[in-house]
């Protein structure tokens, strides 16, 4: 399991937030048939599905595996697999689409993976 390092610290506190916004917000989608009304009727990200001819109420599904997802590549970040940083790396810049706080966030993640060294994994543990 790797050590609590700033770098760490920052990505699980980003992915987090992101995670659990993507997940009440595809889970809002899915119950009351809107997205959580912060900045406007959608939010907006609602602005590059419509520009490819898509509905945004669609896209409630891929927002929750999303943010699901999101938990289990912290979980092998955290354990020093290298597949945890190859998935967060991947959710991170799809996130960057996600406008207002997925590209913020999305953003911080990409840094902390790369500076914070977390795309190296962990020695094998000695038998």
């Amino acid at each position: 399991m790797r050590k609590l390092t700033p770098w760490l610290g920052i990505l699980t506190l980003a992915a987090g937030i992101l995670a659990v916004w993507m997940i009440a917000d595809g889970l809002h989608v899915r119950l009351f048939g809107d997205y959580l009304a912060v900045w406007g009727s959608n939010g907006p990200w609602a602005l590059l599905p419509r520009a490819l001819g898509l509905s945004p109420d669609r896209l409630a599904w891929p927002l929750l595996v999303a943010g699901m997802t999101w938990f289990g590549a912290l979980g092998g970040i955290w354990l020093g697999h290298r597949w945890g940083f190859q998935v967060a790396l991947g959710l991170s810049v799809i996130c960057l689409a996600y406008l207002g706080p997925g590209t913020v966030l999305g953003l911080v993640a990409v840094v902390c993976l790369w500076v914070g060294g977390l795309w190296r994994p962990l020695p094998a543990p000695e038998t």
